[in-house]
């Protein structure tokens, strides 16, 4: 980036501005590679071998999620409007719930797809911040879906989810959590 903006911009591109934005890359970097360095090679590989079972289905997924959500943590219906959470039964069967839930897990399986690419993840993140600011969605409630999620994740997957993958997303979540925080209003 640094090479581009002065190729582009050739003179009008100060020396003063092109050390400015070189800081500013620094912290960047420095400060996506703290969420990320938290990962080892081994965390990344627990975490992907794990999605290969929740992908495929991840619609069904997600909602099963979300209904545990609810059910545990009544609350947080009132950030969703627009979604039938009568029961359980009335959210399996509803079209905006499957496709919410199916949105949830494809933003998760995306972070998941680019954890090596910095950028990708904290675009992403800050995506999911910016739609999520609108409806006043908290650190709180990533944190509560965090909770339900994990414990999803243990209660379905079994032995599938060993004490080292499930270590692993909690530092994947953890960190994602922490950066959604960052692009949070509340």
């Amino acid at each position: 980036m640094l090479d581009y903006l002065s190729e582009t911009l050739g003179d009008a591109y100060p020396e003063e501005a092109a050390a400015a934005y070189k800081k500013l890359m620094d912290i960047f970097n420095t400060k996506m590679g703290q969420h990320l360095n938290k990962l080892s090679d081994a965390d990344l590989q627990a975490i992907r071998s794990v999605w290969t079972l929740v992908e495929p289905d991840k619609v069904q997924h997600g909602v099963e999620v979300l209904i545990r959500l609810f059910d545990r943590f009544p609350e947080t219906k009132a950030k969703f409007k627009r979604l039938n959470t009568s029961s359980a039964e009335a959210m399996r069967q509803s079209a905006r719930v499957r496709a919410h839930a199916g949105r949830v897990l494809v933003s998760l399986g995306s972070v998941i797809a680019s954890l090596e690419d910095a950028e990708m993840v904290d675009e992403t993140i800050f995506l999911l911040g910016d739609s999520h600011n609108r409806r006043g969605v908290t650190p709180g409630d990533f944190q509560k879906f965090t909770i339900v999620f994990l414990d999803y994740l243990t209660e379905t997957l079994g032995d599938s989810l060993t004490p080292n993958a499930a270590a692993a997303y909690r530092k994947l979540m953890d960190s994602f959590n922490n950066k959604i925080g960052e692009h949070l209003d509340s």
